[in-house]
């Protein structure tokens, strides 16, 4: 501040704490309560969305890991040969110890008419490559791709059994 002959002039303003938390006592309480209201309505949202939408998609995830580590136990351990063939080019997708030991899943696919199967099981005995086989097939989906299960069984040991069998009796 000046005046009219040039002279200058400073003002202070003094206002105690004492003061100003008088003044301001409710605004800041409220101020407060509101952050603390919000921490609260964070805290709560966050924990709903871990119960409700996390852990459960964490266990269903868990689920499918554990179904799909089964599902190949189960296939690699299984008494006969199980094999996924592609529909689309007849392409071998997976198989078994079982299929990859008797190294004729190729020659069996050839031999059958998978154009037709349904998703009913069929079951089908044929001689492939001097062996006699049970096999059966089952149309179904494999990640994303139409594809068959195809199972079979050597069974020469059980036919060659019967026909000498047969022949003991003749």
């Amino acid at each position: 501040i000046s005046t009219e002959n040039g002279a200058h002039w400073t003002a202070l303003y003094a206002i105690s704490y004492q003061d100003f938390l008088r003044y301001a006592k409710w605004p800041l309480v409220g101020l407060g309560l509101t952050v603390l209201l919000a921490l609260l309505v964070g805290w709560w949202i966050n924990r709903w969305y871990r119960l409700q939408i996390v852990q459960p998609a964490q266990r269903a995830q868990q689920r499918l890991f554990e179904g799909e580590a089964f599902n190949r136990v189960m296939m690699d351990n299984a008494p006969v040969g199980l094999s996924v063939v592609r529909r689309e080019d007849h392409e071998v997708l997976l198989e078994n110890q079982r299929a990859r030991e008797w190294q004729g899943t190729a020659e069996l696919i050839k031999s059958l008419n998978l154009d037709e199967v349904s998703a009913t099981p069929d079951e089908v005995w044929l001689e492939v490559a001097g062996r006699h086989l049970q096999a059966c097939f089952v149309a179904t989906r494999y990640q994303g791709e139409d594809v068959l299960l195809c199972g079979f069984n050597d069974i020469t040991q059980h036919v060659d059994t019967a026909q000498t069998m047969d022949e003991a009796r003749r």
